[in-house]
């Protein structure tokens, strides 16, 4: 790429400035959620790299949504869709899934506990199928609505709300088979 087609805006008006704000605001949210899906920091880097290529040469174009009829909801949708099916295309490849836990729990738990929770909660992730670990990493984690998480994987929003109950239910179950509670812990 010549630095002159950095500099200059595209034929669209989307400049150089405003792409470079969105995948500020947007870098850090599409890592975490790459990371859910890939379970591999580095991967989910290249993955994220290779979206924001995408949008780059979509932005150089003048292509939809780049195009200046889409709102910054609509762009960072784009953006997911695109990271998502990279992501599910690197998993077919690989053939193995390796999960990362939601979040960090932050509650005073000593070190045992907490390695053994990662190990649940990622135990428990693994379990699920990408496309429910993607529905519930991109309304619970990112935010998004059904209808955006179903513009993203390709699923109508009703579908989208039966994955997610699902997967919650998934979750939990796979959550309590790997960490059964103490009451449980009894029983066994």
């Amino acid at each position: 790429m010549r630095m002159t087609n950095l500099t200059t805006s595209s034929a669209a008006g989307f400049s150089l400035e405003a792409f470079t704000d969105l995948l500020e605001r947007c870098q850090w949210p599409l890592f975490t959620f790459l990371c859910g899906i890939v379970g591999d920091d580095e991967q989910a880097r290249d993955l994220m790299q290779d979206a924001f290529c995408d949008a780059w040469r979509t932005v150089q174009r003048g292509g939809a949504p780049f195009d200046g009829s889409s709102e910054e909801a609509g762009l960072r949708r784009w953006l997911f869709h695109v990271a998502y099916n990279r992501a599910i295309s690197a998993l077919r490849r690989r053939r193995l899934i390796q999960w990362l836990p939601l979040e960090h729990v932050t509650i005073a738990f000593s070190f045992e506990d907490q390695l053994a929770e990662h190990h649940a909660l990622r135990a428990a992730l693994a379990s699920l199928a990408p496309a429910d670990a993607a529905c519930l990493l991109l309304i619970i984690v990112q935010g998004f609505t059904a209808a955006e998480t179903g513009q993203i994987i390709g699923a109508s929003p009703q579908a989208v709300a039966k994955r997610l109950s699902r997967a919650k239910q998934r979750l939990r179950d796979a959550y309590l088979a790997h960490n059964p509670q103490p009451e449980e812990r009894s029983r066994l």
